[in-house]
């Protein structure tokens, strides 16, 4: 069995190789979000391009951030750019802007106003500044992450009528229902709406099968 040796002259280091894959390793996720932007602007895409500038902007900044520590060489514990910060006045910071959040939610049934967003800013903020503060508490900072991503999973999925995931149910119902009582697959001539047509069929199946509405067999 071949082997790779220090006679021989093909041993290679490890601590080299784990560093050449970590310098590359974020260069080709810039590289395929930039190709990707390029790709949807080629092919006339703007939508997705633009909607998918909220993962790729932060995406190709976590990498050049990654490609900055790799170059200096330095660990995330020499990373204290706010030492002096105390983490109490913090955590007090990130619960009365959460309870704020919630407010402005319950305030303002099925819409989430541009200043709810200040809100959310404010806790993004404040955790950022607990990660690179130098009393650091990793429990702390998952907790407040998790309620964040709470907060905005009931700003959208649980606060709006007919949410489900990125899914826009009055369409898909209607469209469902048109193939189940046709028979057919909705041709795209007569609906300028995204084309999934395997999951109209599924839904008219599912609502024959088992005798219910179209609106029943979607959210089962």
């Amino acid at each position: 069995m071949f082997g790779l040796s220090k006679e021989t002259g093909f041993k290679l280091d490890n601590n080299r190789l784990m560093r050449l894959i970590s310098f590359l390793f974020p260069l080709a996720i810039i590289f395929a979000v930039i190709f990707t932007f390029l790709w949807m602007f080629a092919t006339g895409k703007l939508g997705y391009a633009l909607r998918g500038l909220f993962t790729g902007i932060p995406a190709i900044l976590s990498c050049l951030f990654i490609l900055f520590i790799y170059k200096k060489d330095v660990s995330l514990h020499d990373l204290e750019a706010f030492p002096s910060l105390n983490i109490k006045s913090l955590t007090y910071l990130f619960g009365i802007f959460y309870i704020g959040s919630v407010v402005v939610l319950m305030l303002s049934q099925g819409s989430r106003p541009p200043y709810y967003f200040v809100f959310i800013l404010v806790l993004y903020l404040s955790v950022f500044l607990q990660i690179f503060s130098k009393n650091v508490n990793p429990s702390l900072i998952l907790v407040e992450s998790f309620l964040i991503m709470v907060n905005l999973i009931y700003s959208v999925t649980l606060n709006y009528d007919f949410y489900f995931g990125t899914t826009d149910i009055l369409p898909h119902i209607f469209l469902s229902k048109l193939t189940a009582i046709s028979g057919q697959m909705i041709p795209t001539s007569l609906s300028d709406y995204a084309y999934f047509p395997l999951y109209h069929v599924f839904i008219a199946e599912a609502s024959e099968l088992l005798n219910t509405s179209t609106k029943t067999s979607l959210f089962w």
